[in-house]
């Protein structure tokens, strides 16, 4: 509330973002790629060959490379871990700045 009278109330609006000081990224979001590079720090996978670029499964060390999509990172993580997916699973494409 900004401010209050007698005779009225003056309230300024805000989204949940503006009102609690969280920040979004300023970079492209969107909803199914991980910027991570596979196997760096911020990916953190050391396993195993999974599957490659197109979520194929594979056993070959030359052959195995992340997709950057959702299902890569479940496939080498797990489905019901806690993922390190680098995208925005809860948006289409939005550009913050």
């Amino acid at each position: 509330m900004v401010s209050l009278t007698a005779e009225s109330a003056q309230f300024e609006l805000a989204a949940p973002s503006e009102a609690d000081g969280a920040v979004i990224p300023a970079r492209l979001m969107l909803h199914d790629y991980c910027p991570f590079a596979y196997r760096g720090e911020a990916c953190g996978y050391k396993g195993k060959p999974v599957a490659d670029r197109f979520n194929m499964p594979t056993s070959d060390p030359l052959k195995d490379e992340c997709s950057h999509q959702l299902l890569g990172c479940q496939a080498r993580h797990g489905a019901d871990a806690a993922l390190p997916f680098g995208g925005f699973v809860g948006v289409d494409k939005t550009l913050s700045a």
